[in-house]
């Protein structure tokens, strides 16, 4: 199994229960660096890891030390899930405790629980989560009680309870919360109850609804699979490519399988090897945008950068030369985003890959891990960005001209990606792969015939060009090309339509 994953629904309930305690819970999730809109994502599944962070960003927010236990007592009754259903159309709560163990990683990645029968008691333990998870291991708890007492039509009552930490309250408080006694410092969390209750029967017993329920929890646990092949998969890829290349045949090797058969179940996944990879790199080009709503090309944090070009051994005195798999696009944000921290050392490989191994120059496959530097981003360079300010204010400047690099359907306003459709009031549109020859592998067509072309449409060197695309990734190119050609006033807006589509205050237009 991949990274341990927990449920969305367990966020979603917690969620209700902060709502519910008074709590203000989204300046927890923006503690954790979420958006609320995270409880809308169909089947969402967060990282097990993250269960400490969640449970500190609350303490913190709530400066409540015993946040776990008084959370519990506002935790909804887990409803609507395969589990319950799998519950309420056993023969008995015995038989749907049996069954809904047997399905309980579509509740956590983590869960382990077991059932012990020690004569007239019974034990469900859950493995010790550790220390630092005490507050989860209360909150669960008692949110497992509430649960057994609903399908059981409050005949549940638990007679003892287990911790693995000591207790941080006042014992008295725990009893008075769990109704029974409770004891910390154990080797396991888990609650026992009477041993009858196994053979309690369900009021909501129906043989072809239990059916339905179990290939229904089948079906979703064979997707768990899929995602756990998948993670596995995007693990030995990002393993690989930091040591110079990922093919399918290596990975389906570490995997212990036959190229054919990980082609077959990637497929079965809905996706397949070149996808994984290409969306592997565009999430590391993605580190050089903030990536924050609702303008994610903004530039991320001076400390983020000085970060990433550490890890990547600069040094003020590095050339850079920058080349993608594209065309441009993912070389010309990184070039861009050298110019505006002031490291001007940098040049284009001109056709990227495409173009290196057109011209039949070698490559390798061999380690390169750079050694790590200290570098630190100096003063931003006003000359090669803008911001939404200064566009809302020049835009209609007589020297001043918007280079729109999106599609022609976004210009137009007949596709759009944010609230507002169209493009800024007065721009021209050269769409970025307007540059490219892609009968030359993907290298700068004639840079002439490109500066006749964006003459034509009012881009020329003796005005003031900002280039913006929908995140300012497309026009980081437009932006390269314009630098290339020797604009001297060229700039980007790294806002781009992302922000100026989805400000209350901006004008639009569209095209006739």
């Amino acid at each position: 199994m991949a990274e341990l994953t927990d449920s969305g629904v367990l966020l979603r309930m917690a969620y209700r229960a902060m709502l519910n305690a008074g709590i203000d819970a989204d300046a927890v999730l923006a503690e954790l660096g979420l958006d609320p809109s995270i409880l809308n994502v169909p089947d969402l599944r967060t990282p097990h890891d993250g269960q400490e962070w969640f449970w500190e960003a609350l303490a913190k927010v709530s400066n409540d030390e015993h946040v776990g236990l008084h959370l519990g007592k506002h935790m909804p009754v887990y409803k609507g899930q395969v589990l319950e259903y799998l519950f309420l159309s056993s023969p008995t709560f015995g038989e749907g405790l049996h069954r809904a163990l047997s399905y309980q990683r579509l509740l956590s990645d983590a869960a382990r629980a077991e059932l012990f029968e020690e004569g007239e008691r019974v034990f469900l333990r859950q493995p010790f989560w550790g220390r630092r998870l005490a507050h989860l291991n209360e909150c669960v708890m008692m949110g497992l009680i509430k649960f057994f007492r609903f399908v059981t039509d409050d005949a549940f009552e638990p007679l003892e309870v287990h911790f693995g930490h000591e207790h941080h309250a006042d014992k008295a408080e725990y009893e008075r919360a769990f109704g029974c006694p409770v004891k910390f410092g154990m080797p396991s969390v888990g609650v026992y109850f009477d041993s009858r209750l196994m053979a309690l029967p369900s009021a909501h017993h129906e043989p072809e609804l239990l059916r339905l329920h179990e290939q229904l929890a089948s079906e979703q646990v064979a997707r768990l699979e899929k995602q756990d092949l998948v993670a596995q998969v995007n693990r030995l890829i990002a393993e690989l490519l930091e040591s110079g290349h990922a093919n399918l045949e290596e990975v389906a090797e570490r995997l212990g399988i036959k190229a054919r058969q990980l082609r077959t179940r990637l497929a079965d996944a809905g996706t397949n090897f070149n996808q994984l990879v290409a969306d592997y790199r565009c999430k590391l080009a993605k580190r050089l945008l903030a990536g924050t709503q609702p303008a994610p090309g903004l530039l991320p944090s001076d400390d983020a950068l000085s970060a990433l070009f550490s890890e990547l051994g600069l040094t003020p005195d590095t050339q850079v030369v920058a080349y993608d798999d594209e065309g441009g696009g993912w070389a010309g944000r990184l070039l861009w985003t050298l110019d505006v921290i002031g490291h001007k050392k940098y040049s284009y490989l001109n056709g990227g890959i495409h173009g290196w191994l057109a011209a039949e120059l070698s490559t390798s496959s061999d380690r390169t891990r750079p050694e790590p530097s200290d570098y630190q981003v100096g003063e931003h360079d006003p000359a090669t960005s803008v911001d939404l300010d200064y566009v809302l204010k020049h835009h209609t400047d007589p020297d001043v001209v918007i280079w729109d690099a999106r599609s022609e359907e976004e210009f137009a306003g007949v596709r759009a990606f944010a609230q507002k459709a169209g493009h800024i009031p007065g721009a021209t549109h050269y769409e970025w792969t307007d540059a490219m020859d892609k009968h030359n592998n993907l290298r700068l067509r004639d840079l002439e015939e490109i500066r006749r072309e964006l003459a034509e449409r009012g881009i020329q060197s003796n005005k003031e060009v900002i280039t913006h695309c929908q995140t300012h990734h497309r026009s980081s190119f437009t932006w390269l090309v314009g630098k290339i050609l020797g604009f001297e006033r060229i700039r980007g807006y790294p806002g781009s339509w992302a922000e100026w589509g989805n400000h209350p205050d901006t004008p639009t237009e569209k095209s006739e």
